[in-house]
């Protein structure tokens, strides 16, 4: 039996916000009642769950009864990785730390402390024939398989990016080993609207990977770097539903934030709950 999981005991987790440019202090504290992953920001609950999102702006956004918290698809798909269905984050400002742009550092932190088991059984997600996802040239899928896989197809005209794919069998190792550190990232040709758009303050090349006419603004990681932190996000976001993908094969061509949610939407309408 696969059961839920929390963490073994309290971390405290501090930077700067990527969007916001203001420093966070994010606290993990282990979660015994059963309630799922809830953030805790200005003395509101705001349960990780479907209905919560709010906005999809460079970044998957919660909201409850005003209170809203910025781009925690990097924490969510770090907790996904690590099996932990169940633990409170307090935040003191309205978005966690972005780190070095990848998942990679609350992967390790949460590593360190590790986790026990609770009580309770994980509810798993599969599919016994393919569902599909079309939004004009956007894709998903996701279909019967052995085992547990992610792929993702990243197609843009940038003559350094042209077509990226990456896919990968899902556990813990080899999130740790081919995804968890590919760092988040941007277009130089981007940076002036999304300053106009009061986003990116607290984007730096110690955060982000800047994708210029040229080159890159710092040495890749993996030569596909780009399409695997797009697996980061599409991670952190499905996750959202609350299970645990189990021999399922999902497929993104193009997605992003906001058909990521939409995907994870079609599929709770048409799997339930």
């Amino acid at each position: 039996m696969n059961y839920k999981k929390t963490l073994n005991k309290e971390i405290i987790i501090t930077g700067v916000g990527i969007h916001t440019g203001l420093n966070c202090e994010a606290k993990f504290v282990p979660q015994e009642t059963g309630e799922g992953i809830i953030f805790h920001y200005k003395g509101q609950k705001i349960p990780a769950k479907l209905e919560n999102v709010s906005s999809t702006e460079r970044g998957t956004n919660l909201a409850v009864n005003g209170a809203e918290i910025f781009t925690i698809e990097h924490i969510l798909s770090s907790l996904y990785a690590m099996g932990i269905t169940d633990v409170d984050i307090f935040l003191n400002a309205p978005e966690p730390p972005i780190l070095d742009g990848s998942s990679i550092d609350f992967l390790n932190k949460f590593l360190e402390v590790g986790t026990k088991d609770l009580k309770q059984e994980r509810e798993v997600l599969t599919v016994n024939k393919k569902i599909e996802y079309l939004h004009k040239e956007i894709y998903y899928s996701i279909e019967p398989s052995n085992e547990t896989i992610f792929e993702f197809e990243f197609i843009h005209p940038h003559p350094l990016i042209q077509k990226q794919t990456y896919s990968f069998s899902f556990n813990l190792e080899n999130y740790k080993n081919e995804i968890a550190t590919a760092r988040t990232f941007g277009f130089e040709e981007e940076l002036e609207y999304l300053k106009k758009s009061g986003l990116a303050k607290g984007a730096s090349l110690e955060n982000a990977v800047l994708i210029k006419k040229d080159g890159y603004s710092s040495p890749l990681r993996f030569e596909n770097e780009l399409v695997r932190h797009k697996i980061i996000d599409l991670i952190g976001d499905l996750s959202l539903m609350g299970k645990e993908f189990k021999n399922v094969k999902i497929k993104s061509i193009c997605g992003g934030h906001k058909h990521n949610i939409a995907f994870a939407k079609k599929l709770q309408e048409k799997l339930g709950g």
